[in-house]
């Protein structure tokens, strides 16, 4: 199937393949799990990043820990994702 997009002011035709089938169900599968309801949301995201490259972490349903502390601390360094106290050993045992 051919379709139509628009690059850089230029129309070009898009020959559809397994690649954009692969697409749509990895984008049903996100949408299914996340908080976003739409496809323009997830990509919308992507506006986030500066630059032309980069990385882009969404971190959904957290669990807590049994000090009531999310299991990821995303706080404490704005460079990295630490696991909450460590150190104590006070994780969630799933037990309650």
């Amino acid at each position: 199937m051919l379709i139509n997009s628009c690059f850089g002011g230029k129309v070009k035709y898009i020959l559809l393949t397994d690649v954009d089938e692969q697409h749509q169900q990895e984008m049903e599968l996100i949408l299914k799990y996340s908080p976003f309801r739409t496809e323009a949301q997830v990509m919308k995201e992507f506006d986030k990043l500066e630059g032309g490259s980069g990385s882009l972490v969404i971190i959904y349903n957290l669990k807590l820990l049994d000090n009531g502390d999310p299991e990821l601390d995303v706080k404490s360094d704005p460079f990295d994702i630490l696991l909450s106290n460590p150190d104590t050993g006070d994780f969630d045992s799933d037990h309650g």
